[in-house]
């Protein structure tokens, strides 16, 4: 919900299909992208990295906080609510960066 309202009140409003300055392509179908190497080398190291991130960050570590460090589960939980939070202000702050500085400088 809390996406939604960022989207809604902090993102300018372009009406769908249409961009500044340029004219519409037409739309692309999924086998004809899935035709382009460099869209499914897209697709694949999208999901090695939700893979990694999620599987990992999300499943194994909470379960080894509470196996292996005898941890309650609150505490898994807590440690996972600080790295989304840190993570939230690391990504707001690098976005910002990356939007004044460009994506290399």
């Amino acid at each position: 919900m809390l996406a939604a309202l960022v989207v809604q009140t902090q993102l300018s409003h372009v009406p769908a299909g249409s961009r500044p300055g340029g004219s519409t392509a037409p739309a692309m179908e999924l086998r004809e992208a899935l035709r382009d190497s460099a869209y499914r080398a897209g697709l694949f190291s999208s999901f090695a990295n939700g893979w990694a991130t999620f599987g990992v960050r999300m499943a194994t570590v909470p379960l080894f906080a509470v196996a292996a460090l005898n941890a309650g589960p609150e505490s898994a939980g807590w440690a996972l609510a600080v790295f989304a939070a840190a993570n939230a202000v690391a990504l707001t702050f690098s976005g910002k960066l990356a939007d004044s500085l460009g994506r290399k400088p």
